[in-house]
């Protein structure tokens, strides 16, 4: 007869053994979890403007230095010289989902507008890991140059081209670009941003919360944050019930930016994918670009 302790110790050595697996599979398919192109058919159709904002737009397929293909929309008023606002998306969906949302900066604002897809995602090929997406937020940079939408400003101190928009995993892409490229940034605008994607692990899985280590792509906003331009305005927008980033991250991030101009907007409605819709929203946003895309 099995003694009770033979099978507590056979019951403990299994559940062990399940949880290894369990872990290892996890920290194989991380990625997949991190970066979920798979989900809704992100890395399938790509939609595209109507008119008359198709009147304005022009797709692109940049070339990264590891030969990956990264599409790039682009929606360009003239050749006129303006400030161009550079979206970094969320982890979900693909450039095509903000085409709405695009449409309403575009027709109220003299800025034009560029949004590109990760490596993996929407029509860009590849596989995305944050090495892989900091090669294509460069590639983007010398595209930007290259189409002249980055500007040589009359005032290195008040008039720089580039207004940064980043949302969830896109604002870490976004201060990690404001980070490289301080001398061209004149603003930087995050909604519902993680301090870094370790900290956000237990707070979606609160059983992983002693194997954070494992997470291998870690964007580490919080690290860099007060290292950027001390005169680059930053505009924060906050859901305060975000199921899936710590409302508290975004509080965080603005105390810990050394800019001279932030200011930080909080929804005590919001929730992590409906910030667009709690009202003043778009009031916020609209008066922060209206100040900000004076060309000087």
């Amino acid at each position: 007869m099995v003694s009770l302790m033979s099978l507590i110790k056979g019951t403990t050595i299994t559940t062990l053994f399940i949880s290894f697996i369990g872990l290892g599979a996890l920290y194989l398919n991380q990625n997949s979890l991190i970066y979920p192109s798979w989900v809704n058919n992100a890395c399938g159709y790509v939609r595209k403007p109507d008119f008359p904002l198709s009147n304005y737009f022009q797709e692109d397929f940049v070339t990264t230095p590891d030969n990956e293909r990264i599409q790039v929309y682009s929606f360009v008023h003239n050749k006129e010289k303006r400030k161009t606002l550079l979206m970094f998306r969320p982890n979900a969906g693909n450039i095509g989902d903000s085409i709405p949302f695009i449409r309403i900066l575009f027709e109220n604002h003299n800025i034009n507008i560029v949004i590109w897809s990760y490596r993996g995602y929407g029509k860009s090929t590849g596989k995305p890991t944050e090495r892989g997406i900091k090669i294509d937020s460069e590639s983007i940079y010398k595209f930007l140059l290259e189409r002249n939408l980055i500007y040589n400003p009359t005032n290195d101190l008040i008039d720089k081209p580039l207004i940064l928009h980043g949302t969830s995993i896109g604002g870490a892409v976004a201060i990690n670009f404001a980070h490289e490229h301080k001398e061209i940034i004149d603003s930087l605008i995050l909604e519902n941003t993680f301090l870094s994607l370790r900290k956000v692990v237990p707070y979606i899985f609160p059983w992983l919360r002693h194997f954070t280590f494992l997470v291998s792509d870690k964007w580490q906003s919080e690290s860099i944050i007060g290292r950027l331009d001390p005169n680059m305005n930053l505009l924060i927008l906050n859901s305060m019930k975000d199921e899936i980033v710590p409302s508290s991250h975004s509080k965080e991030l603005y105390e810990l930016s050394n800019s001279k101009y932030k200011k930080i907007h909080r929804f005590s409605r919001g929730h992590h994918n409906d910030l667009v819709i709690q009202d003043g929203y778009f009031e916020i946003l609209h008066e922060f670009l209206l100040q900000r895309e004076i060309v000087i």
